[in-house]
């Protein structure tokens, strides 16, 4: 219903990066603020980190059409 607010909400964020450290970084920077948030609300969160896999860098012919596709 469009006027509930929910007991408890599940969700998943995809992070995706050029490379480790900066994938990394914004889950940490995520994660603080996101138990801030629920700390200044009272409320309870936990981040699950559900599957890593490392970057890995894109065919520069496709990263190429990507760009040009995007004009």
């Amino acid at each position: 219903a469009s006027n509930v607010i929910p007991g408890q909400v599940t969700f998943t964020v995809d992070v995706r990066a050029m490379d480790d450290l900066g994938r990394e970084a914004i889950i940490y920077e995520f994660s603080n603020r996101l138990y801030h948030m629920c700390d200044r609300r009272s409320v309870f969160c936990n981040v699950e980190r559900k599957h890593d896999a490392n970057a890995v860098v894109c065919d520069p012919s496709l990263s190429r059409q990507l760009k040009s596709a995007s004009y």
